[in-house]
């Protein structure tokens, strides 16, 4: 998973002392880079990898040469990161119980963060007679982290309820805030 810790570690073995150890770490947004590896023991060598903002595939290559200088041909290896957290969401607008007027126009509204990309943000609008609504947000303002939009309430008395729905670019949905407010003429 994105930001996790990982070792990354080869066993060498020579018939006289390894001099060094090298890894070429290819990212999946086509930059590398090139890291030695600390001996951690007679053979063993490694370094304590956290993984960028960066889901994909990720190439590894290791070279090594001797105290006589002999290089090693290079061995490569491969592994696959992923984004599993969902967005998150807070502080949603309108606040939970409020009360407007018929036809006003109101501000729906969501802070939504996310370790990678936010691709979708939207309001499920449940009517009080249990029609609903969906309404796409937008981030336009100055502040990179809100979404939203204006909403004209329609002329349906009663309660409200909103569901907020955010996806990212990795497919995590987070769908559980909630808000509720009542319309009254």
């Amino acid at each position: 998973n994105i930001t996790d810790s990982i070792q990354i570690a080869a066993t060498v073995l020579d018939d006289v002392a390894v001099e060094n150890v090298t890894i070429t770490l290819d990212l999946p947004n086509a930059t590398s880079q090139t890291f030695n590896l600390t001996p951690v023991g007679s053979n063993k060598f490694n370094i304590s990898y956290t993984i960028p903002l960066i889901p994909g595939g990720y190439n590894i290559t290791f070279s090594a040469n001797d105290t006589s200088n002999n290089i090693n041909g290079t061995e490569t290896t491969n592994f696959t990161v992923i984004d599993s957290t969902p967005p998150t969401v807070a502080y949603v607008i309108p606040m939970n119980n409020s009360i407007f007027n018929v036809t006003d126009p109101i501000e729906i509204a969501v802070n939504v963060t996310d370790q990678v990309n936010v691709t979708y943000v939207a309001a499920n609008i449940t009517y009080p007679n249990t029609t609903s609504n969906l309404v796409e947000l937008t981030n336009i303002t100055p502040n990179r982290i809100k979404f939203n939009t204006t909403f004209t309430l329609p002329n349906v008395i009663g309660d409200y309820n909103i569901t907020f729905l955010v996806n990212d670019s990795s497919n995590n949905l987070n769908n559980t805030q909630l808000t509720n407010f009542t319309v009254i003429d």
